[in-house]
């Protein structure tokens, strides 16, 4: 069971690897009926990960520490509010107002794998850590919710297979017009095989994306400009926009040690996992570059950036919260965990060749 896992080990330079109490997998077994690769051990994968561990300036974790997903690994970085998503991802295809957006990436275009019917990069993602709706659901007086997130996911031609399962959305707090805090429902768990956008929508925020990272040579303003542009007519997107807005400060220091994609400016990279962890402890205000876009009349793209900054950026870590459970919940757990080392086990036994 998760609640037997072992705490969290703190190694000299802050980081802290912890571990998922909240997922309805105890993440101890590759579900092979899902996938077969194990990214931190098979080749060619498990050397570029800990090529990318190693420039993003993270310890290689211990196999303990290794939470394994239905089509990833993934590490939960207590210490800075993080969690790191190991397999393929395709960021831009993911691009969307209702969909948590990554604070960085690192990957291989030319090492990829096949979901839903493409090519995916194998990518390390770092995703914020937001609260989960499930919790946000159990408070007494919680503020209203702004927006919604299947309405949203439906118009705008993204896919919302799996939204409905428990631990797949979080919530953002953010201002209204009128100054009230309220939420956001954010899918944070998404998948290319099942929240992938129509092929026509794929095409057009590819399109921006690297239309804007051209004029801006910063990926975290070519993810803002591309939510922003691609999204432009999507009705009731605004508190999703402004939600996006909450991390956008993390990004902007991400991009700036990771802005040449060959080796990363290291003392960038230092202050970026510093203001991570300093926001896990307690929110901060935080500067924030903002990207503005016009579309001229001769078609031309132009971007201005404006200095702004953002109040009380925060990261979370609900997945360290062990739940007790109840007697149906334990009873299911352990034979998902039994089924999962049978067949695993089966998978790696060769069949007999027949007699002749």
């Amino acid at each position: 069971m998760a609640e037997d896992h072992n705490d969290i080990r703190t190694g000299e330079d802050g980081f802290s690897y912890g571990w998922c109490y909240t997922d309805r997998k105890d993440g101890k077994e590759i579900r092979r009926w899902y996938r077969k690769t194990d990214y931190m051990k098979d080749e060619p994968y498990a050397e570029k990960t800990r090529d990318m561990l190693d420039k993003l300036g993270l310890p290689q974790p211990d196999d303990s520490e290794i939470f394994r997903g239905s089509h990833h690994d993934l590490l939960f970085l207590d210490s800075h509010g993080v969690v790191l998503r190991i397999g393929p991802t395709d960021v831009t295809d993911l691009i969307n107002p209702g969909i948590l957006q990554p604070l960085g990436w690192l990957e291989d275009p030319a090492l990829t794998i096949n979901r839903g019917g493409k090519d995916v990069p194998f990518t390390i993602a770092i995703y914020p850590g937001i609260e989960l709706y499930e919790n946000y659901l159990k408070e007494e007086n919680r503020p209203e919710l702004a927006g919604a997130l299947r309405d949203i996911l439906i118009e705008t031609g993204q896919g919302t297979g799996d939204i409905n399962r428990k631990g797949n959305t979080g919530i953002i707090n953010i201002t209204d017009e009128d100054g009230k805090t309220v939420v956001v429902e954010i899918l944070l768990d998404p998948d290319d095989k099942y929240n992938s956008s129509d092929p026509q929508k794929i095409r057009s925020k590819k399109e921006k994306f690297a239309a804007a990272l051209k004029k801006t040579a910063d990926k975290s303003a070519a993810l803002a400009i591309t939510l922003s542009d691609a999204f432009r007519s999507a009705k009731n997107a605004k508190p999703f926009q402004k939600a996006f807005q909450k991390h956008q400060p993390l990004r902007n220091l991400f991009w700036r040690a990771f802005k040449d994609g060959t080796q990363p400016d290291e003392q960038a990279r230092t202050d970026f996992w510093a203001e991570c962890a300093a926001v896990t402890k307690a929110p901060k205000k935080l500067a924030l570059s903002h990207w503005t876009s016009v579309i001229t009349e001769d078609g031309k793209l132009t971007v201005t950036r404006t200095e702004l900054t953002v109040d009380n950026v925060k990261l979370n870590t609900p997945w360290t919260s062990k739940i007790s459970q109840g007697l149906k919940s334990k009873l299911r757990n352990g034979a998902l965990s039994f089924l999962h080392k049978s067949v695993n086990k089966a998978a790696k036994v060769k069949k007999k060749k027949p007699r002749r």
